[in-house]
């Protein structure tokens, strides 16, 4: 609606009409090449799709626009249709293959947010090959039946003056512009970097939330049963304020904050479902009222109007009252979570002295606390039941004993053992014993063992020691591994910067004796930067060389491909304007943005090749003012409700849609002041 409306009141009406008849044809053939190619429609593939709408008309503007300037200069219809077609031909393939060549190499992006993402690509790149089939047959059929020459439209006079005369001084003054503009520039995008935070995937509002407990192990099932229904009833009591909808309750298991399960008679686990959230924001408030029309299509009714994290520290404090009564051991209040990453701050840690492990894993978990905006602090050490463990003493090996010797003669008397077998009206009974004192270790300890003809106390030749080993064992090149875990409050901080403060914590460690490495978020983003470094440089690689088969001039395509860096600028401001954290996703979408961006720029140079003079310099540059306007503005506004009113599962690629509507935004001034600037320095055009 916003792209139409916009082309309507900047364009001619009919030639408005000529581009918008592209977007559902293109569509429709891209949806027969998506399920062409194996693919189906789905929540990833549907946003690609909202993300490449900009995109997609990009095209059918460039090609529409220059048909109708021919028929304004008085070119008969059918040769405009032609000419007009003909000699955007070759930027507008160069363009659509630099985008291509920007999305595509996020294939290589691997693990599981490379599978998440694959269908990002393969529908943006289906798509443009849509719009480029629609571009060169179908849209010159409808710009031959619908255009008109000298159709009354919005007068681009003053606009043209007004770039005319800024693009006079900055060409006036071009040496000092770029020196100027090579300082502030990359300046910025540092300050901006240093201030923004980054996390793995994007903050998400989730109607799930999962409360787990663990009891002292002393509880028997019942028992824990009882304890639980205590939890039921002080969120049941607080339903409508926690707008809870739904508890469903689990007996003898425990959650970690890591989704590991575990079967414990002294857990139970507790999983809330909220209410739908009721988003505040332009569009529910204003235009749908306005519209009478409502965007949310199954009319659902939405009384939270609390965010999930909200609503999970407010559950976090009303159970940490009653926790603190019953001496819980361990619980974590977690939301259901968005993308591939469990937990905010993962430590491995690894030792062949287990009781050097546990110590230094207590020692980072009660470090980990006095961090502020930390939350769910815990471990997957999972410690079994207590062993008694002996050795003999200098005087039981005097007596020539074993071990096998004093082990057989307690567990003869301990252990269930099988005494005798009689007979009853059901038939064979087993007669078994087992000492009531078994778990006793006073009365181990004064147990007698027989040695020949003498009765000598356990205690006189052995030495005690009590034991608790791992009930579960995980191993990493042959040593026992085991993980810290921790929660961090994303409004307020992120996982880099609590490991941050976390470093001289982690030093001590190492110089304990343990190795200690990351996993989490720290470990997935290393491994996504490390793709996304090789996918930024064949992107860009591939760029150049399509670059150089339109402009056979190293100087040109280094022009063209120097705006890429500088629009990074752009994107940054885009996250601190919605108030948006760096993720995995802002990096998707500048790698997307190298390729979109400089299409304007093709545009431009196409113009300007070969110019020599300065009346022809301006006039050419004068032409492509409404070309790069409208297409920007158009992939800008097909962005627009991706960026500002992303909620639910869309928030997944809201930061893609930042960093390319913002990127865009600022390319289009790179592209209409800054490359015609570099392009007159280099082939000396002088004001």
């Amino acid at each position: 609606v916003l792209v139409g409306l916009l082309m309507h009141f900047f364009i001619s009406p009919r030639l408005s009409f000529v581009i918008i008849l592209g977007i559902p044809t293109s569509f429709i053939i891209g949806l027969v090449l998506i399920y062409m190619s194996g693919n189906s429609l789905n929540l990833i593939s549907l946003m690609a799709m909202l993300m490449s709408l900009g995109i997609v008309v990009d095209d059918a503007i460039i090609v529409s626009e220059n048909i109708q300037r021919h028929l304004d200069e008085e070119v008969p219809l059918y040769e405009a249709v032609i000419k007009g077609t003909k000699e955007v031909v070759s930027p507008i393939i160069i363009a659509s293959a630099t985008t291509i060549c920007a999305f595509l190499p996020m294939i290589l992006i691997s693990g599981e947010f490379g599978k998440m993402m694959l269908l990002v690509p393969i529908v943006i790149t289906i798509l443009i090959l849509a719009s480029l089939l629609e571009s060169f047959v179908f849209l010159p059929l409808h710009a031959k039946h619908i255009l008109k020459a000298k159709e009354k439209t919005l007068d681009w006079t003053k606009l043209y003056d007004f770039y005319e005369n800024i693009l006079h001084k900055v060409i006036h003054y071009k040496k000092r512009f770029l020196l100027i503009f090579f300082i502030t520039v990359p300046l910025l995008i540092y300050l901006l970097i240093s201030m923004s935070r980054f996390q793995m995937m994007p903050n998400r509002d989730s109607s799930q939330i999962t409360l787990s407990f663990k009891l002292d192990s002393s509880y028997s099932l019942k028992d824990t049963n009882l304890l639980s229904k205590e939890y039921e009833k002080l969120l049941l009591e607080n339903q409508k304020k926690l707008y809870i909808k739904n508890i469903d309750t689990t007996i003898g298991s425990f959650t970690d904050v890591a989704s590991n399960s575990e079967k414990i008679e002294n857990g139970f686990t507790l999983a809330l479902e909220l209410e739908e959230f009721k988003s505040d924001n332009f569009l529910d408030n204003y235009v749908n009222p306005f519209l009478n029309f409502s965007f949310d299509f199954n009319q659902k009714s939405k009384p939270r109007l609390l965010e999930s994290h909200i609503v999970q520290e407010q559950i976090r404090k009303l159970v940490s009252v009653l926790a603190k009564k019953h001496k819980v051991l361990e619980f974590n209040v977690v939301k259901r979570r968005f993308g591939i990453v469990k937990t905010d701050i993962e430590l491995k840690l690894s030792s062949e002295n287990n009781r050097l492990l546990l110590k230094n894993i207590e020692y980072l978990k009660k470090e980990i606390r006095k961090i502020k905006y930390t939350k769910d602090i815990a471990d997957n050490t999972n410690l079994g039941e207590p062993e008694y463990k002996f050795t003999l003493n200098s005087y039981a090996q005097t007596l020539g004993l074993s071990d096998k010797q004093i082990a057989e003669q307690i567990a003869n008397f301990f252990l269930e053992k099988e005494q005798a077998t009689t007979f009853n009206n059901e038939g064979v009974v087993k007669i078994k014993t087992q000492s009531i004192y078994k778990d006793d270790l006073k009365e181990l300890e004064e147990f007698y063992i027989s040695v020949d003809s003498k009765k000598i106390a356990l205690k006189d030749l052995v030495d005690f020691t009590i034991e608790r080993n791992f009930a579960k064992l995980e191993k990493e090149n042959g040593q026992i591994l085991k993980k810290v875990y921790a929660n961090i409050d994303k409004e307020n901080t992120s996982a880099n910067e609590v490991l941050e403060k976390l470093q001289d914590a982690i030093k001590q460690v190492k110089e304990n004796g343990v190795d200690i490495s990351f996993g989490g978020e720290r470990e997935k983003s290393s491994k996504m930067a490390e793709d996304l470094v090789k996918a930024f440089a064949i992107s860009f690689f591939l760029i150049f060389i399509v670059l150089l088969i339109n402009f056979p001039s190293f100087k040109t395509a280094f022009i063209i491909i120097s705006v890429i860096p500088f629009t990074v600028l752009g994107a940054l401001i885009g996250h601190f304007v919605v108030g948006i954290n760096l993720n995995a996703q802002s990096f998707i979408g500048m790698l997307g943005l190298a390729g979109v961006v400089i299409n304007d720029g093709i545009v431009m140079l196409d113009f300007l090749k070969d110019t020599t003079n300065k009346y022809e310099f301006f006039k050419k540059a004068k032409q492509r003012v409404r070309p790069i306007l409208i297409t920007s503005i158009t992939t800008i506004l097909g962005l627009f409700s991706l960026m500002f009113f992303a909620t639910g599962e869309n928030v997944m690629m809201q930061a893609i849609a930042v960093s390319l509507g913002f990127g865009i935004a600022w390319g289009t001034i790179l592209n209409l002041i800054y490359v015609p600037a570099l392009y007159a320095t280099l082939y000396k055009i002088k004001d």
